[in-house]
């Protein structure tokens, strides 16, 4: 069975009347306090901001009509009561309204308000108010910067555009406000987030950053303000704008009243959420023009980058103990406020005795508008002497605020390099097979002998020699027999020859190179990626080592090609691998091999 809905309204007045009957007794029975909000911290001269002073523990309070303060009118406009129910706890209130209207632009102070409640006397904290700019909205039509949401609701609903400076410099980042007014007995609801148009500049991305309550025109607006950063591209006048905010508007329609039995026959008691029609709007802000002044000529340091507004800047190196060829990871660390997008490494000078590779980028912001952050840098260099100290940089910046260029020199980090430099072309090995054989000394002729000395070759000295006859060693069997020798000793030194050469240290050399130069091969064709680059390197260095045995195997690629005997084309080639190689170990990116470096590989490998 339900209950009649005027049944229902009836017994909720009841319950408001014996709530706000009973207000004073539980209000007595808690100890006083006061304080003061802002219904926005920002706002424009001429434009009223709401101060609440809440009174809680008391009904009985004494407030301050108005409150003198320099540049600054602040009058007292009301007082209500508000209570809240929560797992029968009552929280309830006195509050007392102020408006604030600014007559200058600037930051102010509203002091503390004195308060005496329940007996005491209360402060509250003093608060912040900012005031910028000067447009103030028109009733009614759109100008400059405001527009509306067009039609009948132009009273009801408009927008604001409001950029925080009307004059910037190229790369300044500048906060633009989009303000949405809508009228308090208006229901609405955003079917997107809030664009911005405008060509020259580059945008944030768009952050809701506070709701408040505003006078406009002596009418009272819920306001809803919408942030985002922008950053001129070039020099000269702007449009900026409109922007726009597709939304869903519920408006209260009222109906014929029939005649009324009570007080709660009301067509608000009868049905406070019905009645309502929808209209689908698209609220709009007018434009402005925004003056981009471009960065002064004079002044401007070697090391600026394009880098606009408040940086500090700091220099690391790890590790700072190293062996010559070793990596060097400098970090330049950046912090600050400004478009991080326009902050880049600084140009490098000419370091004689290293070898630099690009460098990376990271940002870390500290905020949802990515305006203030840290953007770190890490360069890798790679020395090629005894350095004791890392090359000496410089970050330059433009400060908008002080209309100048800002320079930080970052001081060198002492380094402790070990080592020698590398030898271009090492010599050869003392027993390389290469080596030149010494040719031996011709051999020297003895003393001829004399007749008596022969004798005892004869085969019989006093007898008289007739006929021809062979000595032994010119006997056909003397012959053949030392022929077989000579035969036989040649084969066996031959073999000799042949299994030393199957298991000595340059044959087991060999065939590990070829082992090494296979698997590189293999990696090449099925790897990818830098593991895909490295086996490329070591097929490349396995093929050198196999051509010149004996050798200190080559690690740089002008002692390859000199050793592989390289045409220009090729030596350009093999160059080229090498860079990608160190791009892939220390650069930013990730390259990838090309299919004709690879076809390079094997083409080397086979020859």
């Amino acid at each position: 069975m339900s209950i009649p809905t005027q049944s229902r309204f009836r017994a909720a007045a009841l319950l408001l009347g014996l709530l706000l009957w009973g207000c004073p007794a539980l209000l007595r029975g808690q100890e006083p306090e006061v304080s003061a909000t802002l219904s926005q911290s920002t706002t424009t001269p001429g434009s009223p901001v709401e101060l609440r002073l809440v009174i809680r523990g008391t009904d009985k309070a004494r407030v301050p009509r108005d409150v003198p303060t320099p540049d600054l009118e602040i009058v007292h406009v009301g007082q209500s009561n508000e209570f809240n129910m929560t797992n029968g706890r009552i929280d309830a209130r006195v509050i007392h309204t102020y408006h604030i209207t600014a007559s200058r632009t600037g930051t102010f102070t509203i002091p503390e308000i004195l308060v005496e409640a329940g007996g005491k006397k209360l402060k509250t904290a003093p608060l912040t108010l900012t005031v910028q700019g000067s447009a103030s909205p028109p009733s009614g039509s759109a100008a400059g910067g405001t527009g509306s949401a067009g039609g009948e609701l132009d009273e009801w609903v408009f927008a604001q555009l409001v950029p925080a400076k009307e004059s910037a410099y190229v790369g300044e980042l500048i906060p633009v406000e989009i303000r949405i007014f809508i009228e308090p007995s208006l229901r609405a609801r955003a079917e997107a987030g809030p664009t911005l148009t405008g060509e020259g500049f580059t945008q944030k991305p768009m952050l809701r950053v506070r709701s408040a309550e505003q006078q406009v025109d002596g009418r009272r607006y819920e306001v809803t303000v919408f942030q985002t950063h922008i950053t001129p591209a070039k020099a000269g006048s702007l449009a900026l704008g409109p922007g726009e905010l597709p939304a869903v508007i519920q408006i209260p329609q009222r109906q014929r009243r029939a005649p009324r039995t009570g007080i709660f026959d009301d067509d608000f008691f009868n049905d406070p959420f019905g009645m309502m029609q929808q209209q689908r709007v698209r609220i709009r802000t007018g434009t402005t023009n925004l003056e981009v002044k471009p960065l002064p000529p004079t002044g401007r340091p070697p090391s600026f980058s394009g880098a606009v507004g408040t940086f500090e800047a700091r220099l690391e190196a790890t590790p700072t103990t190293a062996q010559i060829g070793d990596p060097i990871t400098l970090k330049l660390i950046v912090t600050g406020r400004g478009d991080f997008d326009r902050v880049q490494a600084p140009e490098l000078p000419p370091m004689p005795g290293w070898k630099p590779y690009p460098a990376t980028a990271k940002f870390e912001p500290s905020d949802e508008a990515h305006s203030r952050g840290t953007k770190t840098f890490e360069l890798v260099l790679i020395p090629e002497t005894n350095h004791r100290m890392t090359p000496a940089l410089e970050f330059s910046f433009y400060d908008p605020e002080k209309e100048a260029y800002q320079s930080i020199a970052l001081a060198p980090i002492p380094l402790q390099i070990s080592g020698s430099p590398r030898n271009p072309e090492p010599a050869r090995s003392a027993t390389s097979p290469l080596s030149p054989v010494p040719t031996p000394p011709p051999a020297t002729a003895g003393p001829t002998p004399s007749a008596p000395e022969l004798l005892h070759v004869l085969p019989d000295p006093g007898s008289e020699i007739t006929g021809d006859p062979l000595p032994l060693w010119r006997s056909p069997a003397f012959v053949s027999a030392n022929a077989a020798a000579a035969v036989l000793a040649a084969a066996l030194f031959a073999a000799g020859i042949a299994r030393r050469q199957r298991s000595g240290p340059a044959r087991a050399q060999a065939r590990q190179l070829r082992h090494r130069q296979a698997q590189a091969l293999r990696a090449l064709a099925s790897g990818g990626g830098p593991d895909r680059i490295e086996a490329a390197i070591e097929a490349v260095r396995a093929t050198t080592a196999l051509r010149a045995p004996g050798l200190v195997e080559p690690a740089d690629p002008e002692t390859i090609a000199r050793r592989l005997e390289l045409a220009p084309t090729q030596r350009d080639r093999l160059l080229e691998l090498f860079r990608i190689r160190d791009r892939a170990r220390y650069g930013a990116a990730r390259p990838e091999l090309p299919d004709d470096l690879v076809t390079f590989v094997h083409d080397l490998a086979r020859n």
